[in-house]
């Protein structure tokens, strides 16, 4: 978590690079599907929304 927040911190997600911006879109929403995964392998329900 702690590194795709740094990840997210120091590049824009939104850019005019079309290949750029999937790839990015597609970290984002592999990475909230991995965090979800694990909390929810521990027993704890991941909020809806931040």
């Amino acid at each position: 978590a702690s590194a795709f927040n740094y990840f997210y911190h120091e590049n824009h997600i939104n850019v005019d690079d079309k290949e750029v911006k999937k790839a990015r879109l597609c970290l984002t929403m592999m990475t909230r599907d991995l965090i979800k995964k694990s909390l929810w392998l521990i027993g704890v329900n991941a909020p809806k929304k931040m």
